[in-house]
């Protein structure tokens, strides 16, 4: 049976899609496929039993059709070999939904930006190596301050203060500051 025949035969059978276009259609948008349909030279071949079934199968129709006018809105399934290629790939509404996630997440860094509440990075590894070096130059200064301000003191107490503190500075500096914590 060709396009014609097959849509009068829907015609026929009070159906949806009774023009040769909207069986074209049906093809094109992959409602209809082999073995419902074959293509011989220019002409299309459809085996009406199995074209019915593949189109009530493929196509919803909403009360009064897509957008109101009375056609069939469709969804056209992928061939075997596209669905392969999109297993793990998440629905449209879930996509959406991160899409507008991540949207949100931008527009709150720019407005954190634009508050100047965000510290860049750099400026972050800077503030802390001035910071790192304040203390270092304060701790060393310790053990000579312990000396003018307390002389009555052994000499092992002021070496083991200034080990204590080159202990202390060692850990500090063996931490490394280039993560940033959570």
């Amino acid at each position: 049976m060709n396009l014609q025949a097959y849509a009068n035969h829907r015609k026929a059978q009070g159906l949806r899609g009774v023009s040769h276009v909207a069986v074209l259609n049906a093809i094109n948008e992959g409602r209809l496929t082999a073995p419902a349909v074959r293509r011989e030279g220019r002409s299309w071949i459809i085996d009406p039993a199995l074209a019915d079934a593949q189109w009530s199968e493929r196509t919803t129709q909403g009360s009064m059709g897509a957008m109101g006018v009375g056609k069939a809105y469709s969804q056209p399934y992928p061939s075997p070999d596209q669905v392969s290629q999109i297993k793990g790939v998440p629905p449209l509404a879930v996509s959406k939904g991160i899409k507008a996630a991540i949207e949100a997440q931008l527009a709150q860094l720019e407005l954190q930006k634009a508050q100047e509440v965000l510290v860049y990075r750099d400026d972050y590894d800077r503030a802390n190596m001035a910071v790192l070096a304040q203390l270092k130059q304060r701790v060393e200064r310790i053990a000579p301050l312990l000396r003018t301000r307390v002389p009555m003191l052994d000499i092992t107490i002021f070496e083991e203060v200034e080990r204590l503190a080159r202990e202390a500075l060692e850990s500090v500096a063996n931490y490394d500051y280039s993560e940033l914590a959570e």
